[in-house]
């Protein structure tokens, strides 16, 4: 793989694999640049949709980013694709939120919670106003009763994949994905007590 390649612009997934398999092959130019885009990537998920979650619990999203890129890309991980890379940063974004939210909790002797605001794409129900400790709690409940829809909702929300990127990577058909994440939303909303069970 050549030193030139530039880390701007969309990569493809087939790309994204590539410089995967490249780097595990021994490639570090290839390690560095999809350092660089993971870490661009994961900047726009936390810039946006996650942006509240983190001005709530006292993070900057760049330092949430470093922290998930530092431990996701320390040494090649353990993925085939694209797809399963940001699989696994979805995790480890969601993760890193929670124990930080529980260890202000601590600090604070049982004061007031962490409080998020999740907006209709991620749960469904009006402006929402959350703990993020609750949130946790309900996302454990939707795992316990449907592992998968979990897994999707925390692939959207926490690691910012869309419709087609769903699709790919649990392999279903458009509609399944579309309905199995409304549910999930509507699971987790009726645990909170906000918005419309039904939705």
């Amino acid at each position: 793989m050549s030193d030139s390649v530039e880390p701007t612009g969309e990569r493809t997934p087939a790309e994204i694999t590539r410089l995967l398999a490249d780097w595990k092959a021994g490639s570090d130019a290839a390690g560095d640049l999809l350092s660089t885009l993971v870490y661009q990537r994961l900047r726009e998920i936390a810039g946006g949709q996650m942006q509240h979650e983190l001005h709530q619990v006292t993070l900057q999203p760049t330092a949430v980013v470093h922290e998930v890129v530092m431990q996701l890309l320390d040494r090649p991980p353990a993925c085939e694709s694209r797809d399963h890379l940001f699989a696994l940063a979805a995790r480890m974004m969601r993760n890193f939120l929670i124990n930080h939210a529980k260890q202000r909790m601590a600090q604070k002797r049982g004061g007031q919670a962490v409080r998020v605001t999740l907006d209709e794409s991620s749960v469904a129900g009006s402006d929402p106003n959350v703990d993020l400790l609750a949130l946790e709690a309900a996302m454990e409940a939707l795992g316990k009763r449907d592992p998968a829809k979990l897994d999707m909702l925390e692939l959207h929300y926490f690691g910012g994949l869309g419709y087609d990127e769903l699709v790919r990577v649990t392999g279903r058909s458009r509609a399944s994905v579309h309905r199995d994440l409304r549910m999930a939303r509507a699971f987790v909303a009726s645990r909170l007590g906000v918005g419309d069970a039904s939705a």
